[in-house]
């Protein structure tokens, strides 16, 4: 990392940003896990929501943060935070991680 201290030495130094964060996913995914994408409203409509701003990969804590929230926020508006979509979970994710974050 270039600009500074990484993510990681920052959640060491400060536990409770991870606890944060892990709890932000945590509850994202047990409240949608019987989310079905073959019946969202909005993709039966031919509705299509904008995408996310990528990831690079920055030490900063809370651009980190912004991202996962953002990420959240968006399988959950297209009814893929559910137990049937982990495959499009993971792939969203990589095409939204450029730079040092691929790595």
């Amino acid at each position: 990392m270039t600009d500074g201290q990484g993510i990681l030495d920052q959640l060491d130094s400060n536990p409770e940003l991870y606890d944060g964060i892990t709890h932000m996913i945590h509850v994202a995914l047990e409240d949608n896990m019987h989310a079905d994408p073959e019946t969202f409203v909005l993709a039966k409509a031919s509705i299509k929501l904008a995408h996310l701003e990528t990831y690079a990969g920055s030490s900063d804590l809370e651009e980190f943060e912004v991202f996962i929230a953002g990420i959240l926020r968006w399988l959950k508006m297209n009814s893929l935070l559910g137990l049937t979509s982990t495959d499009m979970q993971v792939s969203y994710l990589g095409t939204h991680l450029t730079s040092e974050a691929q790595e």
